[in-house]
């Protein structure tokens, strides 16, 4: 098989070209189907759910049998969360702190 970017000759099991490092295939890998839209809605709703999403979400990213779609978007979630969690952490003890001097006022 031949690079479509460069023109080498790169094996048939190839992911990405050795000589330039372009992609071989253009989406899933090769053997891999897609997710279809079903996986995706039941994704999307178990996902949904406060402490079984988070669950998930932690399996799929890190799971070596899950479609490499399905993994990247749970990595991606995976750090959404992470800097919500930050920002709530942040945001909160802000406002307590705020809520208390404003207690302490009063008293």
């Amino acid at each position: 098989m031949y690079c479509k970017r460069c023109g080498q000759v790169i094996p048939d099991s190839a992911v990405a070209c050795p000589s330039c490092g372009s992609m071989v295939s253009g989406g899933a890998l090769d053997g891999e189907e897609a997710v279809s839209i079903g996986d995706w809605l039941l994704t999307l709703f178990l996902v949904g759910i406060p402490i079984v999403g988070f669950i998930l979400l932690l399996v799929w990213a890190f799971s070596g049998s899950t479609n490499s779609s399905k993994q990247n978007w749970a990595r991606a979630a995976l750090i959404w969360a992470v800097i919500a969690i930050v920002l709530a952490v942040v945001f909160g003890g802000a406002a307590a702190a705020l809520m208390a001097r404003e207690l302490s006022r009063l008293a």
